[in-house]
């Protein structure tokens, strides 16, 4: 048996849970890490939208989008991920 092995073994027969509960709590623990970094993305983004002229036209479209896609992602990561 490699070293390896031998750890997950270890690993697999030490933190024995259900697979429902081990992927509760795998989503528990990276639910605030996973909205913190979403929220400093979304905040680097909201000076874009005291733009003025045509920068307005031209950024406020792509800071929407950013920030639109990072919430959807952080919520996709919440609910449909773990219960596939």
């Amino acid at each position: 048996m490699t070293r390896q092995w031998k750890l997950k073994t270890l690993i697999a027969t030490s933190l024995r849970k259900e697979l429902k509960q081990a992927i509760l709590d795998g989503a528990s623990q990276i639910a605030v890490p996973a909205f913190v970094s979403t929220l400093c993305i979304c905040i680097v983004f909201v000076p874009m939208f005291f733009l003025t002229g045509v920068a307005k036209f031209l950024f406020v479209p792509l800071a929407e989008a950013v920030v639109f896609c990072h919430d959807a992602s952080y919520l996709l990561s919440r609910t449909l991920v773990p219960r596939l």
